[in-house]
Formats: C-alpha cells, structure tokens, sequence
C-alpha cells in the first residue's frame, strides 16, 4: 500500500461526506482510508462505501485525538501517511503530484487555506527554504498545517511520535516542525488542504491552559536551537496572539499566573537576549491590560 489517510473522527460538524467524497476522485487502489470515531454515543456508517475505507467505531470509551491518532497508524499500512480531522478537507490531486516527486523525500507539505474558494488552487507564495515557509507561517501569510495537507513517510513519521512529548495542543506544529527541521521536506504552493476553523473554534472552547502551556514549553524545548533569533522572534510573537486571544474567549478559565508562565518560557529560552523579545512581552502585557480595563467598563455599562 502506497498511501493511508488516517482520519479522526468524533462528529463535530459531521463533514466527513465531503472529505471521502474528495478521496474516492483517486481512482487507483494504492489509497487506504482508515477512519476511527471515538464517540462511543454516534455509530458512523457512510453512504456509497468504498473498498478503500475501513471504519472503527469505539464502543467503549473515548481515547481523545491524540490516542487515536496512534491507534490509526498501528492499523495503516502505507509508506506515505497522513493525518487529517473528520471536518478537514484534502485534494485527490496530492496523491499524483508526490507521485511525480518519485517519493524521494521524507514529508510533502501542501499549503492549506481556511477559505473553501481557495481548495485546489495554487498559492502565489513563492519559497526560498525552511525559514522562509515558518516565518511567514508564523506572520500568518502562509496557512500551513502539520496534519492538513502533509504526508509523511512511515518510517520519518514514527520517528518523530518516537520523540514526542505534546500532550494534547500543537500536535500538528510539531510534526510540522520536525518536517522542516529534521527532514527532507518538499513544499508545494498548491491549496491542497482545507483548514474548517469553524469547528475549529467549537472544540477550542474546552481548552485546558495547563496542559496549553507545557505543550509550548515543549515544543520550545525540542526546536529552540533550530531556530534563528529572528524566527523565534517571530514563534514568541506567533504563541503570544495565540494566548491571549484564548484568554479573552467566553468561558476560558484563567489566572495572572497563567499569564506569567508563558512570559517566563519565552524569556528563559531567549538565549541570546534579544532586545526584541522584551518589548513584545511589554506590548503585549500593555495590550492585556489595555483590553481587561476596557471590558470591566463595558461590563459595568
């Protein structure tokens, strides 16, 4: 078996029809789809099934992403993987453009879009090297995906779980990290993938700021001194949005003290003490509290 599409599935927005709709375009018999749905209360069954899919429903208990993801890659049997959400989409024409590659590289990245217009029409990014595609990754000019739109091969790939050590957020980061940093990777302008952020936004509610922030310590720790003072300039910058748009969401639990470690993780692995860093972390405190005044008004209004 050439190619497996590992596919996780817990019925958020139930788009799963469109993505093996997109699939069943590649005609040849060298694609398994494998697809494990950890909601033990919803029994997936699929209209038209194909001889390429293969569906496990949990009956028992629910295993969460993560879980499932290696338990999807035990049952696959491709030498090129990939790894994609039941509401994310994938061209069928990324099977023939790796082929043209002669399957000479470790990872294939594809460029993704959060618009559904853009599916299967080509970036006009333009790359130079790794650097190039991370730090316009982390200035949002390039949406990029360590799980939409990315094969790996087999043995790359369990290489890389071998030494992961995310718990639950920036598993795709990671693999996207390691793709670029630790391996032979080729990229492709094409919008191969499709990000649906909308249910995206639904799951991200339940968010566990703990568990958030030893994953980006982590992450810190395995690529930091892969990483030039500009890009990870540009990595602070990228995981300090992050946070604190997930601070000021509805119903996310947070203390100073959350706020306070990930200042201290960005400062700790600013080794070579880059002026830059302080005045971001600065900033982004002003703007913190900035936007807290003006809520508490509001809300008193």
């Amino acid at each position: 078996m050439l190619f497996s599409v590992c596919i996780t599935y817990y019925y958020k927005r139930n788009n799963i029809e469109d993505l093996l709709f997109e699939l069943n375009k590649y005609k040849l018999n060298d694609l398994e789809i494998i697809i494990r749905n950890d909601n033990t209360n919803h029994k997936l069954n699929i209209k038209n099934n194909s001889k390429k899919i293969k569906i496990i429903n949990e009956k028992k208990k629910s295993l969460g992403e993560i879980e499932s993801i290696k338990f999807l890659l035990s049952k696959c049997r491709g030498k090129y993987i990939t790894i994609i959400s039941d509401d994310d989409l994938i061209s069928h024409k990324i099977f023939h453009d790796i082929k043209k590659n002669k399957l000479s590289n470790q990872s294939y990245i594809y460029t993704s879009s959060t618009k559904l217009r853009d599916f299967n029409k080509k970036n006009k990014f333009i790359t130079i090297n790794g650097y190039h595609i991370l730090k316009n990754f982390f200035l949002r000019k390039l949406h990029l995906s360590g799980t939409v739109g990315v094969f790996y091969s087999r043995n790359f790939l369990f290489k890389i779980l071998g030494s992961m050590n995310i718990k639950k957020y920036n598993f795709d980061t990671f693999l996207l990290f390691s793709a670029i940093f630790k391996g032979r990777h080729r990229f492709s302008n094409y919008i191969f993938g499709y990000n649906n952020t909308s249910s995206s936004r639904i799951s991200s509610k339940k968010i566990n700021l703990r568990i958030y922030l030893l994953d980006i310590k982590n992450l810190i720790s395995n690529f930091n001194n892969s990483m030039s003072q500009d890009l990870y300039y540009n990595f602070s910058k990228f995981n300090l949005d992050n946070f604190y748009s997930i601070i000021f969401r509805k119903n996310v639990k947070y203390s100073l003290s959350h706020i306070k470690e990930i200042n201290s993780l960005i400062l700790k692995n600013n080794k070579s003490k880059f002026l830059k860093i302080y005045f971001l972390i600065f900033f982004k405190l002003f703007e913190y509290i900035s936007k807290f005044i003006y809520n508490f008004f509001k809300y008193l209004k």
